[in-house]
């Protein structure tokens, strides 16, 4: 898959992001930033680099104690395997993901990691049906 032109502009605005925190001290915001490169990576079929990026990112966001970059990234990394069918693996980044905004209130669901649970073949049919009915 080529760079497009949406993908370059997504990768060079990730990188400027990335500087400009670097350069006012802003830690977590550079680590998002280059958790974001880590997707834009993956996207452009750099799977080696995507990993790399994604997972320091994830390491950062864990060593920092944020945990809204964390689910975010756990569930990149689950999305990720997933889409070279490693369903196992995603399914253990998604829970980690659920469970990490389970208990922190304001977070909400993460909305993949959430499908996922639900309506993968080890998925609870239980769960699926009060989820049906409440949402």
């Amino acid at each position: 898959m080529s760079a497009g032109p949406g993908r370059l502009q997504f990768s060079e605005k990730y990188s400027t992001d990335e500087g400009i925190a670097n350069e006012l001290g802003e830690k977590q915001w550079a680590t998002r930033a280059s958790g974001e490169l880590g997707l834009v990576a993956f996207l452009e079929g750099n799977p080696g680099r995507a990993a790399r990026l994604l997972g320091s990112a994830l390491l950062s966001t864990m060593a920092s104690g944020d945990i809204g970059g964390q689910i975010r990234f756990l569930e990149l990394i689950g999305r990720g395997f997933e889409e070279v069918n490693r369903h196992t693996e995603a399914l253990r980044f998604f829970e980690r993901a659920i469970k990490l905004a389970d208990a922190e209130k304001d977070s909400g669901l993460p909305f993949m990691a959430g499908k996922h649970k639900l309506w993968s073949p080890w998925a609870n049919q239980t769960r699926q049906r009060r989820f049906l009915t409440t949402h």
